[in-house]
């Protein structure tokens, strides 16, 4: 005998069960200035929180952890350390990218300057480069400790 499958959305609406299509307006947060990457203002690098379960991320539509979409801007404090690092070349020049741990507990991908290449490794810190003529729209991290960058101790 065949027994008919009952669609769960032709079944009767029970008034005590939630309205899951009521649509729900995602977090009003202030919009950060457009003068360098979006996620730096005044100096201070921004990330993002997931408001449901309070995972950090960095330019992110959905919650890394848990595929939600109200993220909260949040100021951080701009340093971390180098988990990974590239020496890409542009015209010639060694570029030095890398994989940066977060303190507040994210990863981002970012150029380091400051020091040369054979001197950036994997386990130093870095903080947020804020100096004028930096290129704009781009992420820029330098060595904490420049005498070790420069002495090679």
């Amino acid at each position: 005998m065949i027994h008919p499958v009952i669609d769960s959305l032709d079944a009767p609406h029970h008034h005590d069960a939630p309205d899951w299509t009521t649509q729900v307006e995602p977090a009003v947060t202030e919009p950060l200035p457009r003068e360098g990457p979006a996620e730096v203002k005044d100096g201070t690098l921004h990330f993002q929180r997931c408001c449901w379960c309070g995972t950090p991320s960095f330019r992110r539509l959905l919650c890394p952890a848990c595929g939600c979409t109200d993220l909260a801007w949040e100021p951080g404090i701009g340093t971390g350390v180098i988990r990974r690092v590239t020496v890409g070349r542009n015209a010639g020049v060694p570029r030095p990218v890398a994989v940066i741990a977060m303190d507040e507990g994210y990863r981002l991908r970012a150029r380091i300057i400051g020091a040369p290449p054979e001197r950036i490794h994997q386990g130093a810190l870095v903080r947020l480069a804020t100096s004028a003529g930096l290129p704009p729209q781009e992420l820029v991290f330098q060595l904490c400790d420049v005498s070790y960058a420069r002495e090679g101790v």
